[in-house]
């Protein structure tokens, strides 16, 4: 029984020391020591606390390359024919090739600020009121170095009124105004309720005023108007025409009566 008790424990200690000896303790074997993270701690190579790894820990937007310009906003400046600023004006930027996005801006101080456009061919339109719009300007971006911007000039604007009445005196609600300037422009008016035109904003000049009854009807030669229209001038006008199916009342004459602006 002692004999194989002996046995036994000798048994142990060989297994004791052959395992102590092919497996050593972990602090022999070169590696680091386990570690307890806590809350403000860091494994090695890990970003502190708080902080992001890598790209995002940059929040401010990377600058662009050295050969490439920064856009800058587009301020146009806006004017009246006398060269005052103009503000409330309603300016259109609109690019003319592919998808044609329109940026809107009211003129303030004189001047419609837009935020920086891309690249490419654009058209200026403005209009503002009691001014003539003015549409069409062209503008390439970007500009080049010490280019400024086209000027929107919009003209104080003259029109023409009046009211379109038949030989009894009735309101005629039917037929147009031709209005013709000398250059040759061409515009159209239709009488409203009432017998109401109204000719909306015109560039100052000469002007021929016309009436007929539709508009593949011949023109009324008994009705032709001459006009001088300066800036920011309203002309009122009355039209007596001979209306279809009305009776014609006594000492009514067809024409043009010219009314105090």
């Amino acid at each position: 029984m002692v004999r194989k008790s002996l046995a036994l424990l000798a048994a142990l200690l060989a297994l004791v020391f052959f395992g102590s000896v092919m497996c050593p303790p972990v602090d022999e074997r070169g590696e680091p020591p386990s570690v307890t993270v806590g809350d403000a701690d860091t494994l090695p190579g890990r970003p502190e606390a708080g902080q992001l790894e890598g790209p995002l820990r940059d929040t401010e937007p990377a600058p662009p390359p050295a050969d490439e310009p920064t856009a800058q906003p587009l301020h146009v400046p806006v004017t009246d024919d006398q060269g005052a600023p103009l503000d409330g004006a309603l300016v259109d930027l609109e690019r003319v090739s592919g998808t044609r996005a329109v940026a809107r801006a009211l003129s303030r101080a004189g001047t419609a600020a837009f935020l920086p456009p891309g690249p490419g061919e654009y058209q200026l339109h403005a209009t503002a009121e009691g001014h003539v719009p003015v549409r069409g300007v062209p503008l390439t971006l970007p500009l080049d170095e010490g280019q400024a911007p086209p000027t929107l000039l919009l003209p104080r604007a003259a029109s023409i009124t009046g009211t379109v009445v038949g030989l009894d005196g009735e309101p005629v609600v039917f037929g147009e105004l031709l209005l013709r300037e000398a250059d040759g422009e061409e515009r159209t008016v239709r009488a409203r309720g009432l017998g109401v035109f109204d000719s909306g904003p015109l560039p100052a000049g000469e002007w021929e005023i016309l009436w007929r009854e539709h508009v593949h009807a011949e023109v009324d030669p008994r009705l032709r108007f001459h006009a001088a229209l300066g800036s920011d001038s309203a002309l009122r006008l009355a039209f007596t025409v001979e209306a279809a199916g009305r009776i014609a009342a006594p000492g009514r004459q067809v024409g043009v009566v010219e009314e105090a602006p």
